[in-house]
Order: C-alpha cells, then sequence, then structure tokens
C-alpha cells in the first residue's frame, strides 16, 4: 500500500502526512518487533463481513499459515509492538487486533468502534498524553483477554487538565487480566459507562461487583446486564474415547483415537498437543505439539474431519507391552477471540489378566438412615476367584461379597449407613492366580478416589438448604420432580434477581434480588415478607438448622433475618 513508508527503523513502517486507505478483508501479520505508526490517516474502515486484521505472524486462524513448510507456533501476547496513532482524523473500525503490545493512542482523539482487540501484552488501547489531550471515542468495542483493557495515563510535567480522558462505552470489558480500565491520573474522570464488565453485578475493583476490575474510575453506572456481542465460552468438547477409558485388556496393537469438537467457531488444529505415556517408565512424551506430527518413535498421529471437529489417531510405532497402564493427554483451543482451552486425559491397561469396572455408590445423596450400597465389577481371565476383595470408604478397608455372576467374573457390594457429611471411596482386589492386585481407581488417577454419597441428618429442616444444595455442591436433591409441569405461580420482584433461591421445610423459597430485598414467597406465590438491605444482592441465602436466614448485600454488610423477616 502506498503511503506507507519504513521509518528507518527495519522493524517499525509509518503512515506519513497523508491518507491511506486499506482494503476491506486486509490480513496484516506482523513479525516478532514489528510495529506501524499512524502519523498521518489509515483508514480502517472495515465491514462485519470484511474485517481488517492486525495479528501475529504466528496466528494462522486468518490467513493460513506464511511458512512454506513446517508448523508455525502458537501466538502469543506481544508477538509484535505496537498499532500507534497520532492523529484525530483516524476511524478506527471494524478490524480485529490481536496478539500485540498495545494499541497506543497518542496526544489525539480518533473514533474507536465497532472492533475485536484481544490477547495484547500491556493494555488493549493505551491513551497516553503528552503534547496534548489523548480523549478517543471507545464505542462498541469487544476488549478482551489482554493484560489491560484500557489503560489511561499522562506524561509527567504535561498539565492540560483533561489529559488522557476517553469516553468508553458501550464495549464488552471482558477477561482482562489486571484490570478492564486503569487511570493512572490524578484528578481525571474517565467516562466509562454502559459498558458490558463479565458479570451481571458489574466491575470489580473500585466497584463492588464480580466483572473486569476498575481502578480510578468512578463513573461506570449504569453498566450492562448482558453482554453486547455473542461469545462462545464453552470450550472444545472431547468425546468417542477409543479404548474406552479404564478399560483392562486392551490389545497391544491397539490404535488409540479420539474426536474433538466445537460448535462455536471450530478447533483450533494448530493448538493440538498430544502426549501418550507409554507405560515403560519413560513418562509422557509428545507425539504431536502444536498440530505437528513428531512421528515418535516410527509412530504417527493422523486427523479426519468430523462434523464440527476432528477426530485424532495415534498408531504406535511398536506395541504396547502387555500389563502396562497406557495414558494419553490431549490439549486443545478453539477459534475464539480469547481461544477457549480443554485438555483430556485418560488411561488404559493393555493384555491385563484381572480388572475392575464400573464402580459406583446408590444412592448418591441420602440421609444417616439410608443404606447406601458401593458396587463394583471384577474379572479374573484365568477364571481364579480374588484373594480378597475390598473398598475402602474415607480410606477405612470394608470387605465386599459377591451379590451377582462367577467370583472369577461378576458383582462384588457392600452396603453400610455413614455419618453426615460427604465421603471419598475406591475400590482394591487381590488377583487369586497370583496376578498381583488391581485398583479403581487407579493410584496415578487425579484424584485416586471416587467421590460420594452427600449424607444428611435426618431431620434436616430444609429440601435445598444452601447453594447448590449440600456440601459439595452437587446440585442434586433428594426429592424427586413432577413428571407433568405446570406453573403454579409466579413473582416479579423490583429488579435482576441473580441469587440462587434455597427452600425451607415448609417450601417457603427465599431469595435477594437486585433491588435490595430480600424476598420469603409462599407456596402460592404471595409474599411472606420481604426485608430491605442498603443495596444490590447477587449471594445465595442459607438457613440454619433454627430457620435463621443470612445472606450477603453490595452494601458491605452481612445480614442474619429469623423466620419472621426481623433482623
Amino acid at each position: 500500500m502506498s503511503g506507507i513508508a519504513n521509518s528507518g527503523d527495519p522493524y517499525e513502517f509509518v503512515v506519513k502526512d497523508t491518507v491511506v486507505e486499506v482494503p476491506l478483508g486486509t490480513i496484516v501479520k506482523f513479525a516478532k518487533g514489528m510495529s506501524i505508526y499512524v502519523k498521518g490517516q489509515l483508514e480502517l474502515n472495515g465491514t462485519t463481513r470484511d474485517r481488517v486484521y492486525f495479528t501475529s505472524f504466528n496466528d494462522d486462524s486468518v490467513g493460513g499459515s506464511v511458512l512454506l513448510s513446517g508448523s508455525t507456533p502458537m501466538p502469543q501476547p506481544g508477538d509484535w509492538e505496537y498499532f500507534k496513532v497520532e492523529n484525530d482524523n483516524n476511524k478506527i473500525e471494524e478490524c480485529v487486533f490481536k496478539y500485540g503490545t498495545s494499541i497506543y493512542i497518542e496526544s489525539c482523539s480518533p473514533l474507536i468502534q465497532h472492533n475485536a482487540i484481544a490477547m495484547f501484552s500491556r493494555a488493549g488501547i493505551h491513551c497516553y498524553a503528552h503534547s496534548a489531550k489523548a480523549s478517543p471515542s471507545i464505542l462498541n468495542n469487544a476488549i478482551m483477554c489482554n493484560r489491560n483493557g484500557v489503560r489511561c495515563e499522562t506524561a509527567p510535567g504535561f498539565t492540560d487538565p483533561n489529559g488522557a480522558m476517553p469516553m468508553i462505552h458501550s464495549n464488552d470489558i471482558v477477561n482482562n487480566e489486571e484490570y478492564g480500565v486503569v487511570n493512572l491520573q490524578e484528578g481525571a474522570e474517565i467516562d466509562a459507562v454502559l459498558n458490558w464488565w463479565g458479570a451481571v453485578d458489574g466491575p470489580s475493583g473500585d466497584a463492588p461487583g464480580s466483572g473486569d476490575g476498575i481502578y480510578n474510575v468512578s463513573l461506570y453506572k449504569p453498566f450492562q446486564g448482558q453482554p453486547n456481542f455473542e461469545t462462545d465460552s464453552a470450550p472444545p468438547v472431547f468425546s468417542d474415547v477409543f479404548p474406552a477409558p479404564y478399560s483392562v485388556d486392551v490389545e497391544t496393537t491397539t490404535v488409540v483415537m479420539l474426536t474433538v469438537t466445537d460448535v462455536g467457531k471450530g478447533v483450533d488444529t494448530n493448538s493440538v498437543s498430544i502426549k501418550v505415556d507409554h507405560g515403560d517408565g519413560e513418562g509422557f512424551v509428545s507425539v504431536m505439539k502444536d498440530g505437528e506430527d513428531l512421528h515418535y518413535n516410527g509412530g504417527y498421529v493422523s486427523r479426519e474431519n468430523v462434523e464440527n471437529g476432528y477426530r485424532y489417531s495415534y498408531v504406535p510405532g511398536q506395541s504396547f507391552a502387555a500389563n502396562r497402564q497406557v495414558c494419553v493427554k490431549m490439549q486443545v483451543s478453539d477459534l475464539e477471540l480469547c481461544p477457549n482451552n480443554s485438555q483430556y486425559t485418560f488411561c488404559f491397561w493393555t493384555g491385563r489378566s484381572i480388572g475392575l469396572t464400573f464402580g459406583r455408590v446408590e444412592p448418591e445423596i441420602g440421609t444417616v438412615k439410608t443404606q447406601f450400597t458401593y458396587s463394583v465389577d471384577f474379572f479374573d481371565r484365568d477364571l481364579v476367584a480374588p484373594a480378597s476383595a475390598l473398598v475402602y470408604i474415607d480410606n477405612m478397608p470394608r470387605n465386599m461379597s459377591l451379590v451377582a455372576g462367577d467370583p472369577w467374573e461378576g458383582t462384588y457390594s457392600y452396603t453400610t449407613s455413614l455419618k453426615v457429611g460427604y465421603h471419598t471411596f475406591y475400590f482394591e482386589f487381590a488377583g487369586g492366580s497370583g496376578a498381583g492386585t488391581v485398583r479403581l481407581p487407579e493410584t496415578s488417577d487425579v484424584p485416586p478416589y471416587f467421590y460420594g454419597p452427600t449424607v444428611l441428618s435426618e431431620d434436616t429442616t430444609t429440601t435445598w438448604p444452601m447453594f447448590r444444595h449440600d456440601p459439595i455442591h452437587s446440585g442434586r436433591s433428594p426429592v424427586g420432580a413432577t413428571s407433568a409441569p405446570t406453573l403454579n405461580w409466579s413473582f416479579t420482584a423490583g429488579d435482576y434477581i441473580v441469587s440462587s433461591p434455597v427452600v425451607d421445610a415448609n417450601n417457603v423459597v427465599y431469595f435477594g434480588c437486585y433491588d435490595g430485598n430480600i424476598y420469603a414467597i409462599n407456596t402460592d406465590g404471595t409474599v411472606k415478607w420481604a426485608a430491605s438491605t442498603g443495596d444490590y444482592i447477587a449471594s445465595t441465602p442459607v438457613i440454619d438448622e433454627n430457620g435463621n436466614l443470612y445472606v450477603g448485600s453490595g452494601d458491605h454488610y452481612f445480614y442474619s433475618f429469623n423466620q419472621g423477616g426481623s433482623l
């Protein structure tokens, strides 16, 4: 593009005192240390369909790889330096900026709107006043996953009272590491209203919410209660794993396969890493890194397309050894503006003569009078009964008995009552044929035990006494749901209801509201009582065994109400 020249520094390109129009859909990739300096006017008027990209040399998610051979390293924040603007007449619109150090707005006030700005190592936008004010209009942008979203700063000795005073409106400012907006000036008021901060209760830091933080910013209300832009927060999903996790008699010549899918922007194939522990004492070794097959020991990884993703297969260079635990670990990211990461690990045994599968406890929730049954399936290929069959409940061994099938291929169980609380368990059998011991889950698993059950006192005073029901927040209730649901009642509060409800033994429902009230609603939907606090309530109340209710409020106070609603 004419009008852009090298500044003399081989890593810096300058838009001089001229107007340079950037074609729609242009993709600009910067190598390490490179920058662009806009002294004139750079016309960046992209469209929703044809955005202009400024990103890392290593970012293969747009424009493909720039390398003729080999794999591209994963892009990182700070892969390139800065995009610097020093002219009021610039309008930066419908662009995507990723993986740099900062977009510097130096002593000028351009328009920055409808852009995606992510993964910058210093700040997504850095407003810096040193010879004139730096007051850009920052409107309707997605500013995400940077060290800081917007940073406002004045040079030492600069006395203009306006300084760095951007107008920051209607943006999604989310998942920035330190602050969403940080103001490093004394006496300067930053206008940052109507933004979505990643949480319905607004920003954190100098504000009482739980979204992105703000520093030295008091003008942030009102704020948005929902995102302005659609994003996919779900990470990639693993499925169709072969051999199945915990398989115990896998052929030593098996091919390992698993599928990874993402229904949002898709799977980033350049992010895929696969490690395999072959059970030979060497630990995990890489067989694929950053999407490149490493051909470990003559083996290889292949990939085929499936709906919304890919199916990966690992063919080892030589057969797995018999009676070894083989583990596979895979990491992958999606192609979102802020990549969502997933990791999955599974293990199986090759050619093993004894094994345990399908360990469980039933029911998963009960009371001190409930009889809980622990069960597991055992097999011995030599048709020999186990020398010992144990379930360890909270690390205490208990003998199990055969309840179905043959001693060498059957189901073993143990039934007992338990004290109040939540518990752990695992199974351990010794083979009668001298085949050693087998444990489920394996000691190398994380964690090396199962959780459950949750045990409540028999005379518990509520059916849903706390957030997600019980001490391990299982979200499961011992009370069955109706098979034919109909609307019994509805209730309109004065503002958002973010608080999860709790229910007492009389089926009275309690919840907090953004109008500052805690409500008690009868079974017919009428108000039993309502009590006011000094600010919004986003937390979930808790009820004790005497029926007293406890809840925190945005006014920095913690409240206790009795059954009648009095403090």
